[in-house]
């Protein structure tokens, strides 16, 4: 159902931005939560969550949790001056009719032209029940605001989850109004991991389903052996971690995909380097130097792969060293960012030398930053 004084034109949104089951087991309602699995790799759903408000024979409706864009909410009504200035933004509910706006909100009664998601909570795409939300004293109270939506058409979504694309747990009215969308993925993923786990070993389980996500997912991710000159770390003491600063929303590129949709990803990432991830292992790296230099520069396609151009050797550093330490080693091999992995080398962020020296000791930060300003670093791995 269109809404006119919803719809956005996508250009105006400027976004900067399960193995063999019983019928049941792959059946969703809405409300429910599908939660992707490490190795999907479509972009659309790399590491998202979806909220399920719509499942019948004509196929299955939600929205992903978990992407949100620069655009503010305020965008939507100009003429409302109470939302000068007003912090939260629109989240991209899928790839489907991204000019077309809809709305979560919690609420006790039930309200005109909306539909029940599950207890207490409602979908709408109605302009006039929106704008009179958004006039309350407290406008974005229980409230998410969209633009977008993900659809599955009748099957589609059953297949893809038999395929192990997706875990189905309960949803939560708490995880959907989360302040921290950027960790919904890894707490929910953990959360699906121990639910299939012990669904395994109830009496009567059919099938066998592997634990804690399935084989692949726990080698997912181990990345190229580290430099002999870059130290490993540990902790000590209360230091700040790098799990604590780094952004855990990562675009992971294919080695098999073009360089041109590579360098579109990084547009829609607004980030100039790409893990390469390839059956839940990191297996390089791509910036857009890789692609300037070792692709245009040289009159190589479009099509040419990413493999072709990318950087197998990879630097990387753990989610729970001292963000201290990391700043030093980046320093030491003149590098801007680096992927994170966690102690079962699952790649869970990436962390850039503005993240650290925000939190980072001011004399390690001075350093790290003087270091890799001088020439001679790892260009495969410095954002120029």
């Amino acid at each position: 159902m269109a809404i006119p004084g919803l719809r956005l034109a996508a250009a105006a949104l400027a976004l900067a931005i399960a193995p063999a089951c019983a019928a049941r087991e792959l059946a969703t309602d809405a409300g429910d939560f599908l939660v992707a699995h490490p190795r999907l790799g479509d972009p659309n759903f790399m590491q998202a969550v979806v909220l399920v408000t719509r499942s019948e024979a004509g196929g299955t409706v939600g929205l992903v949790l978990n992407r949100p864009s620069h655009v503010p909410v305020a965008r939507l009504f100009p003429d409302m001056a109470t939302l000068a200035g007003l912090p939260d933004t629109i989240y991209v509910g899928g790839p489907v009719a991204m000019n077309q706006v809809s709305f979560l909100f919690r609420s006790d009664g039930e309200p005109p032209e909306s539909v029940l998601v599950m207890k207490g909570l409602y979908v709408s795409d109605s302009a006039s029940l929106l704008r009179s939300l958004l006039a309350r004293a407290d406008p974005m109270e229980g409230l998410r605001v969209f633009a977008g939506s993900s659809g599955w058409g009748p099957s589609q979504l059953e297949a893809e989850m038999l395929r192990g694309d997706w875990r189905r747990i309960p949803g939560d009215l708490n995880a959907i109004f989360t302040k921290r969308p950027e960790s919904l993925w890894q707490e929910l993923d953990g959360r699906a991991s121990s639910i299939q786990a012990r669904t395994s070993l109830e009496p009567g389980a059919r099938g066998t389903i592997e634990p804690a996500g399935g084989a692949a997912a726990a080698a997912s991710c181990v990345a190229a052996p580290r430099r002999p000159s870059q130290p490993v770390t540990t902790c000590r003491g209360n230091a700040m971690k790098v799990n604590e600063v780094m952004t855990r929303s990562v675009c992971v590129a294919s080695p098999r995909m073009s360089i041109a949709k590579a360098a579109q990803m990084m547009a829609d990432c607004d980030s100039g380097i790409l893990p390469v991830g390839e059956e839940d292992r990191l297996v390089g790296m791509i910036t857009d130097r890789d692609i300037a230099i070792r692709a245009v520069a040289r009159g190589r396609p479009h099509e040419t792969a990413v493999r072709e151009v990318m950087s197998h050797e990879v630097l990387y550093c753990y989610d729970d060293e001292d963000i201290d330490d990391v700043a030093r080693n980046m320093a030491d091999q003149q590098v801007r960012r680096l992927p994170v992995v966690n102690r079962d080398k699952r790649l869970v962020g990436i962390v850039s030398l503005g993240d650290l020296s925000l939190h980072s000791r001011a004399e390690d930060a001075g350093e790290a930053i003087a270091a890799i300003s001088r020439p001679g670093g790892r260009h495969d791995q410095v954002l120029h």
